[in-house]
Order: structure tokens, then C-alpha cells, then sequence
């Protein structure tokens, strides 16, 4: 009689109280994990967004009440982090996958110590000095393009690989309440959950500023506009008395209903590691605008499957957004191409073959 294997005990920690890209990545790729093969155990420390949706859809998750986490004090939350060592050894686990700054600093030494495997997920351009330290006590680090490997260390390059995110869209078409007011309008999208400096949300109002009397036209706000960026970002529209042009939806997610009311996605990001925004609206068919830097020169190419600005031209901008106006077969032709891409490129189907590969790889030679 054959005996079956032991699955692979993979833990996934989260922050709880945040929703992003990462998150949103790492749901796509989890509902499609092989659950013969390996057991995730999802650890969530604080309450919030991320917990209610796991909570909502029946996700199960390990909570950790007590060891509650912040970004405040780095240092106490590493000599805290050594209270893991008894989760791990309890849970059998053999992998620790961490996806974020916090966990990729909290879970590292717990998992040195217990000899586990240790991936770090490297999804965003930190290279502190406390995050490149870290990296010594990574077996693995998954870098998300090509750029975003570029930024790793050299002498980490070696137990490094890339891996694209996967992207996912729920097509359940819904009416919002933003459908009337976005009607007959152009709808340029921009989000970024929250509103943050690192988005260029500031060049908007610049490109407001040209676009007036050019075009009807409305941006799209999705994102919380509760930071402190989000905050001066609204006042200084309201400032320049442009507040009826733009529609703020607050957080949201999913963002499929809001993101295929747009005729345009603008992502005017500085040093950005992917672009998950940008696959998204190349598979519904919507143009993409981007910030000529960073992972977006790997999703676009100019005038093919996209068009791309120098990141602080707000002149650039509005060239390509009058051009986009005007040009029904260049539309067309960006549509076909990027979707062709996106669909391509980014499956959830590449996503997890090439991360469960990489879990056996590791573990194998790990048992050895």
C-alpha cells in the first residue's frame, strides 16, 4: 500500500489590520495552492480590513491576539518576535513565506533558529540598512520584476529568483453610485490604497490644471485619502478650486466595478516595484498611461500595449491624454496588445506552479 506524503506546513503571516497588493496577490495564489501537497497556515496579529475579509469569506487563520504589532518600534517587535519559536515548533512548520516589511524583520530569526525555511517576498523598493541586514537569514528572496531584483544586494542575487504576480479580476459587473456621476465624462483612474507621496498624486492637480477647457473630463480617486498625503493631496485641489473634478471613492476592494468605469488608468508612480493596477486595467481593456521608471517598463511598452510620460511631466501627460481622446485606432490597437500581454504574462496558473516548485525544491533539499 502506497503511503501518502506529508504535506508541506507552509506560514504565511500577515499584518491584519491593512488590504493591499500584496494581500490581494497572496489570496489569488492561496485559492489555487494545492491543498494535497502543502497546508498553509495563515497567522494574522491585529484586527482590521484584512482579518473581516478572511473572516467574511471563511478563510481560516491562526490569531495572535497578544503579540499585537507595530511599525513604531522595529527593535521591540524583533525581541518580541522570538515568542514565534514555540508557534512554529508547535505547527510542525517547515516554511515561513513573509510578504511584507514588518514580517520579513519579525520572522526571520524565529525561523533561523528553528532551522525552517525562510522566503522573503520582496514586493516593494525598501533597501534599508535594518531590511538588507535581514536578507542574511533568508533561504529565498522572490523578487516581482525585473527591476525590482536590480535593487537587490549582489551578494544575495544568488538565492534569488523572479517570480510575477499573479492578477485575478472578478468580473461581476455591478452599478455603482459613481456611475452617474462619471457619465459622458472621461475618466482618467488613479489608485492607491492609501494615498501615498511614493503614487505621485500631486502631478494630477497639475494635469487638471491643463486639461480644463480641453476635455470633459473627471479623475477617479481610488484610495484612502486618510494619510497624511491623502489629506494635503484633497486640500490642495480644493485649493486651486478643482474639487469638480475629481471623485473620491475612499478604500475599496475589489476595484473591478470602479476600475472598468474608467476610460483611462494614469499611474504616475516613482521607483515602482510592479504595477499590479496597471496588469489589471490591461485586461479590461483599459488604456494605461504610466510613469516611464521602474516595473512599468517591463508591463509597457510605449505606443504598443501602453503609453509612458517622464514621471514629472505633467506637459507629457496631457499630450498623451488628448492623444488618447482623439485616437479611436490607437486605442484599439493598445487594447488588443495589452491585453494579449496581461493575460499571458501574469496567470495565477504561472504564478503558483512556479512558487510550489520552489517550495519543494527547498524543502527537499532541506530533508536531505
Amino acid at each position: 500500500m502506497k503511503l501518502m506524503q506529508k504535506k508541506i506546513t507552509i506560514c504565511y503571516p500577515f499584518d491584519g489590520s491593512k488590504m493591499g497588493g500584496s494581500k490581494i496577490s497572496f489570496l489569488q495564489f492561496i485559492n489555487k495552492l494545492d491543498k494535497k501537497k502543502f497546508l498553509p497556515i495563515i497567522v494574522l496579529f491585529n484586527g482590521g480590513i484584512f482579518y473581516e475579509h478572511l473572516k467574511t469569506n471563511n478563510i481560516p487563520f491562526e490569531y495572535l491576539p497578544n503579540f499585537k504589532i507595530s511599525e513604531k518600534n522595529i527593535l521591540l517587535q524583533i525581541i518580541k518576535s522570538f515568542y514565534l519559536i514555540n508557534f512554529i515548533k508547535k505547527h510542525e512548520i517547515e516554511i515561513v513565506h513573509t510578504n511584507d516589511n514588518l514580517m520579513h524583520l519579525i520572522w526571520a530569526l524565529p525561523s533561523k533558529l528553528t532551522n525552517k525555511i525562510f522566503i522573503k517576498h520582496f514586493r516593494n523598493t525598501d533597501r534599508s540598512k535594518l531590511m538588507i541586514f535581514f536578507e542574511l537569514f533568508t533561504d529565498k528572496i522572490i523578487a516581482i520584476s525585473k527591476y525590482n531584483r536590480s535593487l537587490i544586494t549582489k551578494i544575495f542575487i544568488n538565492k534569488t529568483v523572479m517570480i510575477h504576480n499573479p492578477i485575478e479580476l472578478s468580473k461581476k459587473k455591478e452599478i455603482t453610485k459613481y456611475d452617474k456621476k462619471l457619465r459622458n465624462k472621461f475618466v482618467i483612474t488613479f489608485v492607491s490604497n492609501p494615498i501615498k507621496l511614493q503614487k505621485n498624486p500631486f502631478i494630477l492637480i497639475e494635469i487638471a490644471k491643463e486639461l480644463i477647457n480641453k476635455i470633459d473630463f473627471k479623475f477617479l480617486i481610488i484610495g484612502s485619502k486618510d494619510s497624511i498625503v491623502g489629506k494635503d493631496f484633497e486640500k490642495e485641489i480644493n485649493s486651486y478650486n478643482l474639487g469638480k473634478y475629481f471623485v473620491f471613492t475612499g478604500r475599496k476592494f475589489p476595484i473591478y466595478n470602479l476600475l472598468s468605469l474608467s476610460n483611462l488608468l494614469i499611474s504616475p508612480a516613482k521607483h515602482e516595484a510592479f504595477g499590479r493596477t496597471v496588469v489589471e486595467a490591461m485586461k479590461l481593456n483599459i488604456p494605461v498611461l504610466a510613469s516611464s521608471e521602474g516595473g512599468h517598463k517591463e508591463i509597457i511598452k510605449h505606443n504598443y500595449n501602453g503609453l509612458l510620460c517622464p514621471t514629472n511631466s505633467s506637459k507629457d501627460y496631457v499630450k498623451s491624454i488628448l492623444k488618447l481622446n482623439n485616437d479611436g485606432k490607437l486605442i484599439k490597437r493598445l487594447r488588443r496588445n495589452a491585453k494579449l500581454k496581461a493575460n499571458k504574462k501574469y496567470s495565477v496558473k504561472n504564478h503558483v506552479e512556479k512558487i510550489q516548485n520552489l517550495y519543494l525544491t527547498l524543502t527537499s533539499n532541506n530533508r536531505k
